[in-house]
């Protein structure tokens, strides 16, 4: 990723004229794949572009096949030599031909030549793109207060707490849902857990010797447990 800005040293920038007019930048590297599939693409034809503007040109990647998503970055240099800023654009390529978006932030009038190296190409995948639209997000004071109590109420019976996650209203939502759909699946103490019927099972060992096992001992917090588990059990079922 490229950020780019002009060096404007007198309060008129109208007036600067040749190098005073150069732009700053500072590159980043957005990837450190080193399995992407990486290509440069080049300008078409003649690129003018006004002073202070921005402009979409179609660019030409030879090595990508028809249909390729690909991200494009600024070379590194491009700034320097042209004195424009690259953008960091997601493009298809078709038929060797995919679009990439340019800035002067200059006074001048810059011109770009033909098979002009402007920006590097490197492959993505187009499912993990996620596109935004304004509508697709629902306000955050979208659900009402009726559903919200109901739903505290449900999740304090099963013990779940979701106010120290990370996470939007939207996601939380999301996820209460789904708990409370499948209720089945949670119990909130042994009562719910069930039982089966008592079986008698025989395991015939022939005339093989037994093995004595070393005793196995558990920490005093886990007796404690079992314990607690095994009285509970009882109080139940017994």
């Amino acid at each position: 990723m490229t950020i780019s800005v002009p060096n404007v040293t007198v309060k008129d920038s109208a007036t600067l004229k040749g190098k005073e007019n150069m732009v700053s930048t500072v590159t980043v590297p957005t990837f450190i794949d080193d399995n992407v599939q990486i290509a440069m693409a080049t300008t078409v034809d003649l690129v003018e572009i006004q002073p202070q503007s921005e402009i979409i040109i179609p660019v030409h990647i030879g090595k990508f096949k028809h249909g390729t998503t690909v991200i494009l970055e600024p070379k590194g240099n491009l700034s320097i030599e042209h004195k424009v800023a690259g953008g960091k654009t997601i493009s298809t390529v078709l038929r060797g031909i995919a679009s990439y978006r340019l800035m002067n932030p200059t006074n001048s009038t810059v011109y770009i030549p033909r098979r002009t190296k402007i920006a590097k190409a490197e492959t993505i995948q187009s499912n993990s793109v996620t596109k935004f639209t304004e509508g697709s997000s629902a306000p955050i004071n979208s659900f009402s207060e009726t559903t919200s109590n109901q739903l505290c109420s449900e999740f304090s019976e099963l013990g779940f707490n979701l106010d120290n996650l990370e996470l939007t209203v939207e996601q939380k939502q999301q996820i209460q849902n789904f708990l409370i759909q499948n209720r089945d699946i949670f119990a909130k103490d042994l009562s719910e857990l069930g039982h089966t019927n008592l079986h008698y099972h025989t395991i015939y060992t022939g005339d093989a010797k037994p093995i004595s096992a070393a005793p196995y001992r558990q920490s005093p917090q886990m007796r404690k447990e079992l314990d607690k588990q095994l009285d509970e059990m009882e109080r139940k079922y017994y």
